[in-house]
């Protein structure tokens, strides 16, 4: 025949309008709602599927229109699917289209992250750099560098997620990246730096962080991240005021962003949380707000859940409701699925200090030693995470009676953090120095815990919340009555009965005023002191 065939020219003339549809289909998609724009592009990449020849470039496009499309619908598995199937198409071209691989490589490795298959994206995040770095697409590269870093931060591959947000940092110092992609590489390095316990670095890499977030008008929800963000380090410092701002910041932009709930209520609970620390928030009213946050945060990932369920452990500890606490830790670490080992470790040293003062020693001490374990295989011997956990172990022990181990804990959680270089570790041994200062008590060596609990106060600083204070005015005064220093002594139990009365802590209250009494008592004579008790 020299007349082509029916059947052929139609054919022909079925995949040219295919062609076209899918061509205006993907230039019409921006301008439609995200569901118009699937069940719009969805037959017409069928019809594609169906007229095309199998793994032709026409179908490779059909499968990667729909896959955009589905990813902005949110339809996040069936878009990676497509994806995926467009990739493998496009991979057998030759030569094959950069920048086509480098959109499908950047839209699998976001759905894959937002998937929870960190692996998988991670593997398109390295191929999507070396695409990019042979094509010079140096901003793309700086983002891949971030979200590989990202991921390497979930793994807790701190250190490999240090170099590729340096190697970010690097890029953006050219001077060619977009405001908001420096903020958030920025707010990558912040979570780093606090990871690491470098909390005054944080501090300042956050404080960067939101002012690039502020010039690039990014959306009130990034911005609130940051100031969460801020908030805990500053609270971790101590400097209760500047994280109580940083809270309030984090609530009041979450409520304009239109945040979802549990983000909502974990910032109205750290606000309140912050108050009750400085002693002009009530106890029922943290508690009221982390059971919020816990009640909403029972959907969230297991960090979330985690997270909620100790704050709100810690206001019933604050409250004197030990078993309720207890019972929140216990629900924390018997979550489906259960936490990692990391999460595991803050929840047992959590619930270590309420069985304490439940009376439950023994078991306090394994729970402790538990955390030290975990700590130890996730981190290391040397490592600066267990400075900390030796601090709260050696306390325990100290409580216990069980000195000599005691001492050990707390010597070597000094030392981690004299050796450690750039961490913050002023909150740990200020911790240690008073665990030490404490033990020296019970050995009736007043020299030696009045110098350790000066260095707990040097390393407290002014900006310490009031139980510290309280408790650091308490030991120091028993460490002046057993050097015979009694004016010292009766000043400083003063201090702290005024402080235990800030806090509305009772038992420290009878406490010191019983001191006092016993001081004036022992000083001017029982007769004298007697005659002399109702004159101001």
């Amino acid at each position: 025949r020299t007349e082509p065939w029916p059947e052929l020219v139609a054919l022909e003339e079925r995949q040219r309008r295919a062609n076209a549809a899918l061509m205006e289909a993907n230039e019409k998609q921006c301008t439609m709602s995200v569901r118009e724009s699937v069940d719009y592009i969805r037959p017409i990449a069928e019809e594609v599927r169906a007229c095309m020849p199998e793994d032709s470039i026409s179908v490779g496009e059909a499968h990667r229109v729909l896959s955009s499309a589905l990813w902005y619908a949110g339809d996040f598995e069936e878009a990676a699917a497509e994806a995926a199937e467009s990739l493998r198409i496009h991979l057998k071209q030759q030569p094959p289209r950069a920048h086509v691989l480098a959109f499908l490589r950047h839209l699998l490795a976001v759905v894959l992250t937002h998937l929870g298959r960190a692996p998988e994206a991670l593997e398109h995040w390295r191929e999507l750099l070396k695409l990019c770095r042979r094509n010079g697409a140096r901003q793309e590269m700086a983002v891949a560098h971030r979200e590989i870093g990202r991921i390497l931060r979930a793994q807790e591959d701190v250190n490999g997620a240090l170099i590729e947000a340096g190697a970010a940092l690097e890029i953006h110092a050219e001077g060619r990246c977009r405001p908001e992609e420096v903020a958030k590489t920025k707010q990558l390095m912040s979570e780093l730096y606090q990871t690491l316990y470098r909390y005054e670095d944080a501090v300042a890499s956050y404080e960067e962080a939101i002012r690039l977030h502020r010039e690039a008008g990014s959306h009130d929800a990034e911005r609130a991240t940051a100031h969460d963000g801020l908030g805990d380090c500053l609270l971790y410092l101590r400097r209760l005021p500047e994280a109580l701002e940083a809270y309030s910041e984090a609530l009041r932009l979450y409520r304009s962003g239109e945040a979802d709930a549990c983000r909502l209520a974990v910032a109205a609970a750290n606000v309140a949380h912050v108050r009750e620390r400085m002693g002009f928030g009530s106890h029922d009213a943290a508690i009221e707000a982390h059971s919020a946050a816990t009640e909403v945060a029972a959907g969230a990932r297991g960090m979330v859940r985690s997270a909620a369920l100790v704050h709100q452990a810690t206001a019933l500890q604050n409250a004197n409701r030990l078993d309720e606490a207890a019972d929140c830790l216990r629900r924390a670490l018997a979550q489906d699925p259960p936490p990692s080992d990391a999460e595991r470790s803050v929840v047992l040293t959590n619930l270590g200090g309420v069985l304490y003062h439940q009376g439950r020693r023994d078991e306090a001490i394994e729970a402790h030693e538990e955390s030290l374990a975990l700590l130890r295989t996730l981190h290391g011997e040397g490592d600066i995470s267990m400075a900390s956990s030796y601090s709260n172990l050696g306390q325990m022990l100290v409580l216990a009676g069980r000195l000599d181990e005691a001492e050990d804990m707390l010597k070597r959680s000094v030392g981690i953090c004299e050796g450690a270089q750039g961490a913050s570790t002023s909150a740990v041994l200020q911790r240690a120095h008073m665990g030490l200062g404490t033990l020296y008590l019970q050995r009736k060596d007043g020299g030696a815990a009045l110098d350790a609990l000066r260095e707990s106060f040097r390393w407290l600083g002014a900006g310490g919340e009031v139980r510290d204070h309280m408790t650091l005015y308490m030991r120091t005064a028993y460490a002046y009555e057993i050097l015979g220093r009694l004016l010292d002594a009766l000043v400083l139990f003063s201090e702290a009965g005024m402080r235990a009365e800030r806090v509305k802590d009772r038992e420290h209250v009878k406490e010191a005023r019983a001191r006092m009494d016993h001081i004036v008592e022992f000083a001017v004579g029982e007769d004298d002191y007697e005659d002399g008790a109702d004159d101001p």
